[in-house]
């Protein structure tokens, strides 16, 4: 049995079968494949789109948060909540745009997405890593780690977050030469 990957008896498998996600940004080039391909999966129970403007798709399992103010989501939180997987499809092309109507799209309004769906999560992040310590990383992680593989490579070509983690954490982070 490959240890990579999830037996049918492992409850985080059962979980991967069913899921619920929110999709930011759904009526976008990126966002409607997105979305289709969530409309698609038996596996998908339940899609929240979450946009400016309403999508064209009509579905059972889709349901539609539309924001006018995507800064703002005092008073929606409590109807982000329950869902397994979120797909930030939020974003513009730079062409033509000022820097700064640029950030505000692709960095601010990102940074009020996410600050409010980790309130929703800052209190189960804790367990998520007691359960499932192979399956939880941060950014200042990766970010560390790449840096790490980088100076002194890595054992394979492809890392799983638990090697990203071991890069960096505890003493079985041996480094690897290239």
């Amino acid at each position: 049995m490959n240890a990579g990957l999830a037996s049918t008896a492992d409850p985080a498998f059962s979980m991967l079968l069913s899921m619920r996600v929110i999709i930011f940004g759904a009526t976008g080039m990126v966002g409607q494949g997105v979305l289709r391909e969530c409309l698609l999966d038996p596996d998908i129970t339940s899609v929240l789109a979450v946009g400016r403007s309403p999508v064209k798709a009509r579905d059972a399992k889709l349901q539609e948060l539309v924001m006018p103010d995507m800064m703002s989501y005092a008073g929606v939180e409590s109807k982000l909540s329950g869902y397994d997987a979120c797909f930030f499809c939020l974003g513009v092309s730079s062409a033509g745009m000022a820097e700064a109507q640029y950030r505000h799209v692709t960095y601010d309004l990102t940074l009020a997405a996410a600050t409010a769906l980790a309130r929703l999560l800052g209190p189960f992040i804790p367990a998520i890593k007691a359960l499932a310590p192979n399956a939880v990383t941060s950014t200042e992680i990766v970010g560390r780690a790449m840096i790490e593989v980088a100076k002194h490579g890595a054992p394979s070509r492809i890392l799983e977050t638990k090697d990203i983690n071991a890069t960096i954490m505890g003493p079985s982070s041996a480094r690897h030469t290239r």
